[in-house]
């Protein structure tokens, strides 16, 4: 083969490895750039709750409780908040979304109705989502709130009796 056909394949191969390049480039850029923009979006969101735990007390008949959801972002934000599935029917958050200007704060109302075979002390969360106003891209800023729930009843003797036995039983396997 003569020289000069060896030289355009080298510069063929050339070519082509230097646009790939420039594209490969470009898409680096372009993620920096991206990431950059997300993560400026979900550092302008910020969460303030007060008080930081509840604790309803159902012997006393404390069944309601306010929360004070703060922005203390510098931009409005969306907030929504919610329970773990399991406590879903047993606690009710009003409202439970909403839109803050920022500095501006909200109470939000949290019932607590379990159910008649509710016993002992009740551990659950409330979550608190705050997400960039108008935002559909899933980052924000959340906060768990403890809830403990005290019904005043004790737990069933025979329930005891068999968490005793099978914690026996786990005990005696190993």
């Amino acid at each position: 083969m003569p020289r000069n056909l060896y030289n355009i394949k080298f510069y063929i191969i050339f070519v082509y490895y230097k646009v790939s390049l420039n594209k490969l480039i470009i898409i680096f850029a372009l993620t920096v750039v991206s990431v950059t923009l997300l993560t400026q979006a979900a550092l302008a969101v910020s969460l303030g709750v007060s008080p930081h735990s509840l604790q309803f007390d159902l012997k006393d008949g404390v069944f309601q409780k306010n929360i004070t959801i703060i922005n203390n972002g510098n931009d409005p934000s969306g907030y929504t908040l919610y329970t773990d599935n399991e406590y879903a029917g047993w606690i009710c958050i009003s409202p439970s979304a909403f839109e803050l200007s920022s500095g501006m704060t909200k109470e939000v109302s949290v019932s607590c109705i379990p159910p008649e075979s509710a016993s002992g002390n009740i551990s659950l969360r409330i979550y608190a989502i705050a997400e960039p106003a108008g935002s559909d891209l899933g980052i924000g800023a959340g906060i768990r709130i403890p809830v403990t729930i005290v019904t005043g009843k004790n737990m069933d003797q025979s329930r005891i009796s068999i968490y005793t036995s099978f914690s026996q039983h786990i005990m005696n396997y190993f």
